[in-house]
C-alpha cells in the first residue's frame, strides 16, 4: 500500500512538473514568421543614398540607405513600429509609417527640400516673418 502511495504521487508529481513546458508549445512548433521591413527613399525621382531611417515604437533600430536608395529593417519582435527617415535639410512624404507586425517591402519616402521661415532662402534679420495668411509678425515683440 505505501509503495503504491508513493508511485502514484511521484506520477503525479512528475505530470504536474511537465504541464508548465506545455504552455510554451512543442520543440516542433513552427517559428513565427519574420517581420522585415522594407523600402526606399528617392528626391526629384532620383533614389537617395546615405538618408538615416529609424524604426521605433516596439524595437528601436536605425540604418541607412544603400547606394539604391533603398533600407531594410529585421530581426526584431513586436506588434507596434513606427518608420521615420531623417536627412538635415530634407522633408519627406509620407513623414512616417505606422505598422504592425505584418511584413512590408512598400515603405517609399519622396523627399523635398525643407523650407524655414516664410520664404526659403529668406533670413528675418529684423526677427520678422510672414504667418500663414500672409500678415506680417514680428518675433521682436516676444523674443527682444
Amino acid at each position: 500500500m505505501k509503495i503504491r502511495t508513493f508511485l502514484i504521487l511521484l506520477v503525479f508529481s512528475l505530470v504536474m512538473s511537465l504541464l508548465p513546458n506545455c504552455k510554451k508549445g512543442s520543440p516542433t512548433s513552427p517559428a513565427p514568421p519574420a517581420v522585415v521591413f522594407k523600402g526606399s527613399i528617392s528626391f526629384g525621382g532620383q533614389r537617395l543614398a546615405n538618408t538615416r531611417v529609424y524604426l521605433s515604437w516596439d524595437a528601436s533600430q536605425s540604418t541607412q540607405t544603400n547606394a539604391n536608395g533603398e533600407f531594410e529593417f529585421r530581426g526584431f519582435t513586436g506588434s507596434h513600429f513606427i518608420i521615420t527617415p531623417s536627412l538635415l535639410g530634407y522633408a519627406f512624404s509620407p513623414s512616417n509609417y505606422t505598422l504592425a507586425s505584418q511584413p512590408r517591402n512598400d515603405l517609399n519616402f519622396a523627399a523635398q527640400p525643407a523650407s524655414f521661415g516664410s520664404k526659403p532662402d529668406e533670413i528675418a534679420a529684423d526677427l520678422s516673418a510672414r504667418n500663414q495668411s500672409g500678415q506680417n509678425v514680428s518675433l521682436y515683440e516676444h523674443f527682444g
